[in-house]
């Protein structure tokens, strides 16, 4: 059958005005002015297209920058898209990063945080993972400070959403100074329930279980029986199978098989001790020890992707599966047999797909982490 070619309208911009062509064509010239500006495509960010520019106009625009919010999410967006296929270095999209130093708007600052996320999850059990945080600690941390730990008084919600989750990613790639915040919000947590801003109670209490020792995970286990509706049980389950420690993880994986759970959010815990926790070959294993039982209490919609999900990292199916990166391609092999062996053969498909994304994370791991380390000085 003959391809089909997409007719594509876009909006250029150069300094002096807009204009609006339509692509109709394999090649299309288009008089673009005097170009008193380096010209944009696409500035409004609406089109389901990438744009690839070359290499001087590439550079033009990043010097340029700030320019409008959506320029700057649009550059961030399809430069590391266009990393992640081959066509662009990822060197342009940290010459993207490092040129919004100043940057403010939520959703830009939120594009930053799911990339990081995903270099971070790629690099699991690399040598070369705390060199990564360390370096994503330094561009994170000053918008941290820039936003503070507290909400103000008529604060959007984005912005309480991204000082959320700035706590969380931080404390997850070991920010000394805001682990130890929220080992201190946590604490005074214990004394007085209302001591703790909501808007940044979630990332608190997982930082708090990330780092948690014996005590720490107790006070977990504590909060987590007296917890009285499903949210709260989510929120201290979740910062159990999110914690470092590989002996505790084990106990957390226990709370699976725990029958004063709900049973969807017992069967949670093996995706979240992998996807949270990056002990991804422990919970498969738990998983697949205990498939039968996992099998009876799984919600009757999610069981056919169970096991890929766990391999995969991806811990709820209302979240993206941008920050996902399990990588471990030699896990793929054991997937199918487990999958041949155990699941029914309407799951085969939903195994392919948790397949196909270890296979894609595994050649996005060698495209990308040698070309962090060799730009940014990111090395073991």
């Amino acid at each position: 059958a003959p391809r089909t070619r997409w007719v594509i309208p876009l909006t250029l911009e150069n300094g002096e005005g807009t204009q609006q062509v339509l692509l109709d064509d394999a090649r299309r010239r288009v008089e673009a002015g005097r170009c008193a500006a380096p010209l944009v495509a696409d500035p409004e960010g609406v089109g389901y297209f990438r744009v690839e520019y070359d290499e001087d106009l590439f550079a033009a625009l990043v010097r340029r920058l700030p320019m409008a919010p959506a320029v700057r999410l649009k550059l961030l967006s399809d430069s590391w898209a266009l990393a992640g296929v081959g066509r662009q270095p990822l060197a342009g999209w940290l010459a993207v990063l490092d040129a919004m130093r100043g940057e403010t708007q939520p959703a830009v600052w939120n594009e930053v945080l799911t990339r990081l996320a995903k270099l971070d999850s790629l690099a699991e059990g690399e040598a070369s993972q705390a060199a990564l945080r360390q370096w994503a600690i330094a561009r994170l941390h000053p918008q941290l400070e820039r936003l503070g730990w507290q909400a103000r008084a008529r604060e959007p919600q984005p912005v309480q959403e991204l000082r959320a989750q700035l706590i969380k990613d931080l404390g997850r790639y070991g920010d000394a100074a805001v682990v130890a915040g929220a080992q201190r919000h946590f604490a005074r947590f214990l004394r007085d329930r209302r001591a703790l801003d909501g808007s940044i109670a979630d990332a608190v209490i997982e930082v708090a279980g990330i780092h948690a020792d014996e005590a720490t995970y107790g006070q977990l286990q504590r909060l987590l029986k007296q917890a009285r509706d499903a949210e709260e049980k989510a929120r201290y389950l979740n910062a159990l199978c999110a914690v470092r420690d590989e002996a505790l993880a084990g106990r957390s994986l226990a709370l699976a098989l725990d029958p004063d759970l709900a049973p969807a959010l017992a069967a949670s815990v093996p995706k979240r001790v992998a996807g949270h926790g990056g002990h991804v070959r422990l919970a498969w294993s738990f998983a697949q020890q205990h498939a039968d039982a996992l099998m009876r209490i799984a919600v009757a919609f999610e069981r056919n992707r169970f096991f890929g999900d766990i391999l995969t990292g991806r811990v709820d199916r209302h979240v993206s599966d941008e920050r996902a990166g399990g990588a471990d391609e030699a896990l793929v092999e054991e997937l199918q047999a487990f999958a041949g062996e155990h699941l029914p053969p309407e799951a085969q498909a939903q195994t392919q797909r948790a397949v196909d994304a270890l296979r894609y994370n595994a050649r996005l791991k060698q495209r990308l982490l040698p070309q962090l380390q060799a730009v940014a000085g990111v090395s073991s």
